[in-house]
């Protein structure tokens, strides 16, 4: 099961066969000499966060770990807010002109879906892919699979801080 924004979703819960099949293009070196990756490679990304786990080393903390606050933003207002540790997961994707992310989440961190929402505040497209139970990365990305089809995935784990928050458009 999914939940995605409005503008995602469709008559049904699964991708479209468009995302399903890879598109089939070459990247050529800059100078069009050669291919610089396989036959089967797609410039699209999508970002990938699972956030499904129990974070059972956080106990007696019984809310989901990728909201802990780590940090403060300063507001417009000239105030702070707190700034959940996936934030800067999020921002990563975005600083590298990702403008779709999927979280895998489970039953038990519907905050984070609350928290996030649609992206529109963090200015990426956000969807939700449901996990019914912690079963680790790999099961993670197979839920994802489908939604992500051919196309490259910054997989980002929501506990981690990425600095600086280009590095993952630098990379390469």
């Amino acid at each position: 099961r999914a939940c995605c924004p409005p503008r995602w979703r469709g008559t049904s819960t699964s991708p479209s066969t468009d995302q399903r099949k890879p598109r089939r293009e070459s990247i050529r070196s800059p100078g069009g000499s050669g291919v610089l990756r396989g036959e089967d490679v797609s410039m699209d990304f999508v970002g990938l966060i699972p956030a499904a786990g129990r974070a059972t080393r956080l106990a007696p903390f019984r809310y989901p770990k990728e909201l802990l606050p780590i940090g403060y933003e300063l507001t417009p207002q000239g105030g702070a807010r707190p700034r959940a540790v996936a934030e800067y997961g999020v921002e990563a994707i975005k600083a590298a002109d990702i403008d779709r992310l999927f979280f895998v989440v489970a039953p038990w961190k519907l905050d984070v879906v609350t928290y996030f929402g649609d992206g529109a505040q963090f200015g990426v497209s956000v969807g939700y892919l449901y996990q019914e139970e912690a079963r680790g990365l790999p099961h993670a990305v197979d839920i994802a699979y489908p939604w992500i089809g051919g196309r490259h995935v910054a997989l980002v784990l929501p506990d981690t801080i990425i600095t600086p928050a280009d590095a993952l458009s630098s990379a390469g």
